[in-house]
């Protein structure tokens, strides 16, 4: 009897022994899950921008909050700056170098809502790892392309006075104003952008433009392209009805013989 009660201590021994380590490799499971988690957000990638230039001087603006690292591609040391959304003075960022180089500056943060880097030294942007842009302006610069098709948050977009032979914004379905005019754009695609209110595509090549789609479109500017005047009458047959809408038409091929009543009747001011 004494034999038998010693074999079932230790069978229940042995049980509640499995039970423990049971637990105790679940638990190390779960902590080795939860640090793996942890340390994947901890290395994500953060949002980043690079901007290439030729110069001995840059300029840019940056607008939103938190802390942001500028390399700026000559080998010093990597600053850090902290944006303050009241302080303006903290927005402007600029660094003179002692010769006029090819430089990459990267920008990395992870709330940059607005960017304006404008000026002639600019040959190329990249902002296709900062999808938190509500507002980009880059004028008057050298640039021959511009991916935004990443940046579904744009709400404005300002990029007259380049190079663009072609500007694809059918990802950008908040975009509420568009400016590229004095480029080379022969074709633009706005049928995705319901939102637009405000487009200026004046000095391009454009032949032809459907607006069928932009329902909240009430300032169009096109002067300057290469429409006839049966692309511009086309063009008026998909205008929306408006009460205060203005349109610019002149200096294109077809401005002196389109008819601008087709336009007019549906409230735009035909210039």
């Amino acid at each position: 009897m004494i034999k038998f009660m010693k074999i079932n201590n230790i069978i229940k021994f042995k049980q509640v022994k499995n039970k423990v380590l049971l637990v105790l490799v679940a638990l190390a499971a779960a902590f080795l899950i939860t640090t793996g988690c942890n340390k994947d957000k901890d290395d994500g990638p953060k949002m980043q921008m690079t901007m290439t230039f030729q110069s001995d001087r840059f300029d840019f603006f940056l607008d939103g909050e938190g802390p942001v690292t500028i390399d700026w591609g000559d080998g010093s040391e990597v600053e850090t700056r902290e944006l303050d959304p009241y302080d303006v003075l903290l927005r402007v960022i600029s660094r003179k170098y002692t010769v006029s180089a090819l430089r990459t500056v990267t920008v990395t943060g992870e709330n940059i809502t607005h960017l304006i880097c404008s000026g002639k030294e600019l040959i190329n942007l990249d902002v296709s790892k900062n999808t938190a842009l509500t507002e980009l302006t880059c004028v008057n610069c050298k640039l021959t392309n511009l991916d935004v098709s990443k940046n579904t948050a744009l709400i404005r977009l300002d990029c007259k006075r380049n190079q663009l032979t072609s500007l694809d914004v059918s990802k950008n379905t908040a975009l509420t104003r568009l400016d590229c005019y004095d480029n080379q754009l022969t074709s633009l695609d706005i049928s995705k952008n319901t939102a637009l209110a405000s487009l200026g595509c004046s000095i391009n090549q454009l032949t032809s433009l459907d607006v069928s789609n932009n329902t909240a479109l009430y300032y169009l500017a096109l002067s300057l392209n290469q429409f006839t005047s049966d692309a511009l009458n086309a063009l008026f047959g998909t205008l929306r009805n408006v009460s205060d809408g203005l349109l610019i038409i002149r200096d294109n091929p077809g401005s002196a013989d389109c008819d601008p009543s087709i336009a007019e009747e549906k409230g735009w001011c035909v210039s």
